[in-house]
């Protein structure tokens, strides 16, 4: 399991610039990671879709639907320990959304198959360190989901890009979504990511 969240984090992370090659278009318990850590306040990065209806995306195995400001545009593929991670993303103006998913094998109604690990915080920081990314906040929302905001290294390794994450793991599938700034220096539009995120809706098994 722990190989299998590692690289459907990774996945979405390393999505970060390659969604951006995209064509632009119009608690339960919770756990900070670094506390101390010295946050700065940068300007927002906002998206007029807010205000606006947006597109329903159903999952090629008619098991979720997540609604994008405009139909997502499919990402390469990538090779997971189980199975192909698939990914679906898009840039509407400085902000980038991103859904990948994976199957982790084993039986459906498992806890194995419905739950993340109780390390999985710790397993996840130690991850992110080695990677340079830097945790603001992880929050455990159930077992079975998680909330996540990170500042993730640009290329050159000295500038960050503020993004949030939303991961649920269900019937042996991992969900992960991305949602963040594109712009050093300016912090994602919360508002636009609860939207992006609370779209997410389970509807059945995969077929």
């Amino acid at each position: 399991m722990r190989s299998i969240v590692r690289s459907s984090l990774r996945v979405v992370f390393s999505g970060i610039l390659i969604v951006a090659t995209l064509p632009s278009t119009p608690a339960i318990r919770s756990q900070q990671i670094n506390p101390h850590q010295k946050r700065t306040q940068p300007k927002l990065a906002t998206d007029r879709s807010k205000n606006t209806e947006w597109y329903t995306f159903k999952g090629p195995d008619n098991d979720f639907t997540l609604d994008f400001p405009v139909k997502p545009k499919r990402i390469e593929d990538v090779q997971g320990p189980v199975t192909i991670i698939r990914r679906y993303g898009l840039v509407a103006k400085s902000i980038y959304f991103e859904i990948s998913f994976q199957d982790t094998g084993g039986v459906p109604t498992s806890s194995y198959a419905n739950e993340f690990s109780p390390k999985f915080e710790e397993t996840t920081s130690q991850m992110f360190s080695e990677d340079g990314i830097k945790i603001v906040q992880l929050r455990r929302m159930t077992k079975g989901s998680y909330e996540m905001e990170i500042l993730s290294p640009t290329l050159n390794r000295e500038d960050y890009l503020h993004g949030l994450r939303r991961g649920i793991i269900r019937n042996g599938r991992i969900y992960t979504m991305g949602c963040g700034s594109l712009i050093v220096g300016q912090e994602t539009d919360r508002n636009v990511c609860r939207r992006f995120f609370n779209s997410f809706h389970i509807i059945g098994l995969p077929q």
